[in-house]
């Protein structure tokens, strides 16, 4: 390998760049955008149908019929948006909470047909 030969394909790739990103860009799977009929909407589905009541882990659990994991990134990032809000389970560990919707996150499932 030659020095020119190197200059020539960094020339060539710095022209053949502009082309390859001028089309657009779609992602399918944008952030901050609750999917249809994935758990986090299921497990706001489930908190907005009783939504004075703080409901526990296992509770949603049960409604929702997710695996813990989906519940427990669900339960995060709807926290994360304000949809949720949590309280500590009274009489029990700190670690043990309870879980109720806000008001933003009925209103974002009544709008999306949740309810």
């Amino acid at each position: 390998m030659s020095t020119e030969w190197v200059a020539h394909q960094l020339a060539r790739m710095a022209c053949a760049r502009p082309h390859a990103l001028s089309a657009p860009r779609y992602n399918p799977r944008p952030a901050g955008v609750i999917r249809p009929g994935s758990p986090t909407e299921v497990v706001l589905a489930v908190l907005c149908r009783r939504t004075p009541v703080f409901l526990t882990f296992a509770q949603v659990m049960h409604q929702s019929r997710c695996s813990k994991a989906a519940i427990d990134h669900a339960l995060r990032y709807l926290r994360a948006q304000g949809h949720i809000e949590v309280t500590a389970d009274d009489g029990r560990n700190s670690r043990y909470q309870r879980y109720r919707a806000t008001r933003k996150g009925v209103e974002h499932a009544t709008a999306r047909a949740l309810l």
